[in-house]
């Protein structure tokens, strides 16, 4: 035999018992009957009025208090339309034997 013939069929059966490892005889795990659940009760404890959420206005208010709106656009401005700036920088270091600079 040939060395590419062994590595061949080294890797083939190589694969075979990776492949084999992942197999399984047995049926799926089960989760919980109440899997979900914890998230399903926090987004219900965010909710204010249940009755509003349930019958939610077909159309959206037309006004808005004026120092609760400021408040909003002034924060937006400030945090949310103004990323920071990240400036590390990056070093490489390589490192080898031969004419390198």
């Amino acid at each position: 035999m040939r060395n590419s013939e062994k590595t061949l069929g080294s890797g083939a059966l190589l694969a075979l018992l990776l492949t084999a490892g992942c197999s399984t005889t047995q049926e799926p795990t089960r989760v919980d009957d109440d899997f979900g659940n914890s998230v399903r009760n926090m987004i219900d404890a965010q909710i204010y009025n249940h009755a509003a959420a349930q019958n939610p206005p077909v159309d959206p208010p037309l006004a808005l208090d004026g120092q609760k709106g400021e408040n909003v656009l002034e924060a937006y401005r400030k945090d949310v339309a103004k990323p920071k700036k990240i400036e590390e920088r990056i070093q490489i270091n390589v490192s080898g034997k031969g004419g390198g600079r």
